[in-house]
């Protein structure tokens, strides 16, 4: 992972009773990202700030198979996007976890549960302004993966739903992280978890 890695928890709601028992498969979606809200790191992420590492991703591969990690680690990849746009509210993204996983399993049960409230992004910011009340305005960012995590940090973002049917049938059963293990990204994982600590 390219240095200035960085990650942004968001919270969503998890409704136990949203989860269908017949034919579950994992899939779930919701907002990864909001538009036009501080964030608790004093953020604004704005409309459009996607656009272009969804189309740079689409090209590459022809999907925005962007990488599900459970809690950003990049040895435990659990699933894979399987839809992304961009709306008036923010990033909506539905992600099929790969039950053939036991991470993703174990991640599945606790989303049922509702035990599991919080996503995050990990990002790179391509382009930002700062206002003067020092609210950073992000302009755009490069997206490297999102992830169910434990500590929510923003109540705007929300999962909304979990579907039945299967929505990638030639989605790769062990998708990559992409990450290597860069040690730049381990420490900014280390560094986020301290901070949700505290």
């Amino acid at each position: 992972m390219p240095n200035g890695h960085k990650t942004k928890a968001l919270a969503f709601k998890a409704d136990p009773d949203s989860f269908k028992e017949e034919g579950e498969i994992g899939a779930f979606s919701g907002y990864a990202s909001v538009f036009g809200n501080v964030d608790s790191y004093g953020d604004i992420v704005e409309p459009g700030a996607f656009s272009r590492t969804m189309q740079n991703r689409i090209a590459a591969t022809g999907r925005p198979d962007f990488v599900i990690l459970w809690n950003h680690d990049p040895h435990e990849p659990i699933g894979v996007t399987v839809e992304m746009a961009e709306d008036e509210r923010g990033l909506r993204v539905t992600g099929q976890l790969n039950l053939g996983v036991q991470r993703a399993r174990e991640t599945y049960a606790l989303l049922k549960q509702g035990a599991l409230s919080g996503l995050s992004i990990g990002y790179r910011t391509i382009k930002e302004t700062v206002d003067a009340t020092g609210i950073r305005h992000l302009k755009e960012l490069r997206l490297y993966e999102w992830s169910p995590v434990t500590f929510p940090a923003n109540e705007s973002a929300l999962i909304d739903t979990v579907k039945s049917e299967d929505l990638s049938p030639s989605a790769p059963d062990a998708p990559g992280s992409g990450t290597d293990g860069d040690p730049d990204f381990l420490h900014s994982l280390k560094a986020l978890r301290d901070t949700l600590k505290n």
